[in-house]
């Protein structure tokens, strides 16, 4: 498990939308923004932990990666709904064998802060 920065290539290759009238390139600070993620091909997902699109069910559903997280925002049930910012460093995981045999990321408490900052009542 290592930090590093968003990649902003996989991310534009994922299927997702920001809740706000954001894009990629007008976020110019550090604040945590919500980021929707939808299932490509029914399968595939982009998640920060990874820093890649991945199979959801093996990667994350499977390794209970959203509760090890803390990026996951919990009044969505249809698609993954995220809380980071772009332009912070965050832990990452190498394989999906790392992932079943941690029990939290070392910045989680840091990301739960983060995402206490968010305003979250008007996506309720």
């Amino acid at each position: 498990m290592y930090k590093e920065p968003l990649d902003k290539e996989k991310l534009k290759e994922a299927h997702y939308k920001f809740l706000d009238d954001t894009s990629l390139h007008k976020v110019q600070n550090f604040k945590p923004v919500a980021i929707n993620f939808f299932l490509k091909d029914g399968i595939h997902c982009f998640c920060r932990r990874y820093n890649n699109i991945v199979n959801y069910d093996e990667a994350i559903k499977s390794t209970d990666l959203c509760r090890k997280c803390g990026m996951r925002f919990d009044y969505y049930s249809a698609s993954l709904v995220c809380i980071f910012s772009l332009y912070k460093e965050y832990y990452t995981l190498k394989s999906v064998d790392e992932a079943k045999k941690i029990t939290s990321f070392p910045d989680r408490e840091e990301v739960l802060n983060e995402k206490m900052d968010f305003e979250w009542s008007k996506w309720r």
